[in-house]
């Protein structure tokens, strides 16, 4: 009687680690529906599963060094989609999946003088990833506590933020692209042309641009590998 409590113990067991596995006959992919943005917090030499992947894709971190860190997206197997890319702070990759394209978008890159460095990234459907990241950016703008500065007048993050999403509205009706809003929107005054500056915690100075990582930002479209 006692053994075959243990087997159907066992089977239970293996039944559910079976249910708990990634497919790995299928693809990666990811399940995002409209609008749906999947965000994961990465600490520096770390490897975590892509949430909304259903277990078949991975992130894995390098060394964040300053503004920099190296990049591995790999499927269930191991096989990467991209390795060891270079991503700074605002840079995007663009991924294919299963015929869709999604958009890996580096949010925030954290270098702590004490503490574990770590990384924000979002995923989101390619045809959707405009608008949204540039929620998302005014949202990280109006989040931060370091000194902002419009036309020569200091002003913190929440009203730099209220003021960008009021140019935003006078472009109501009208698609605006993510560049167009970079540049005719959020990084500079359209009355004097002057750059939008911030003033960080640590003292520096820099453009707004730079501190959200325009400046240096890339693209690059990368297809899973094939499955065989």
């Amino acid at each position: 009687m006692q053994s075959l409590l243990a087997l159907r113990r066992l089977r239970f067991a293996f039944l559910a680690a079976v249910i708990s596995l990634p497919a790995i006959g299928c693809g990666p992919r990811l399940d995002l529906n409209e609008g749906q943005v999947s965000t994961l917090t990465i600490y520096q030499r770390e490897c975590r599963k892509v949430p909304a992947s259903n277990g078949t894709l991975t992130l894995s971190l390098g060394d964040i060094s300053g503004s920099r860190v190296l990049v591995t997206l790999a499927d269930q197997r191991g096989k990467p989609i991209f390795d060891r890319k270079e991503m700074r702070e605002g840079d995007r990759r663009v991924i294919e999946l299963d015929k869709r394209k999604y958009v890996v978008w580096l949010d925030r890159l954290v270098n702590l003088f004490a503490g574990r460095d770590y990384a924000q990234f979002s995923f989101m459907r390619e045809d959707q990833w405009q608008p949204v990241a540039i929620q998302r950016i005014i949202a990280r703008i109006e989040a931060s506590e370091d000194v902002f500065i419009r036309n020569g007048q200091e002003c913190s993050g929440k009203a730099l933020a209220v003021h960008i999403r009021q140019k935003l509205a006078f472009k109501e009706g009208a698609d605006v692209t993510f560049d167009q809003f970079v540049k005719e929107i959020a990084s500079k005054s359209l009355t004097t042309g002057e750059a939008y500056r911030v003033k960080t915690s640590g003292g520096r100075m820099v453009k707004l641009a730079t501190w959200l990582g325009w400046e240096s930002e890339k693209e690059t479209t990368t297809s899973a590998p094939a499955d065989r």
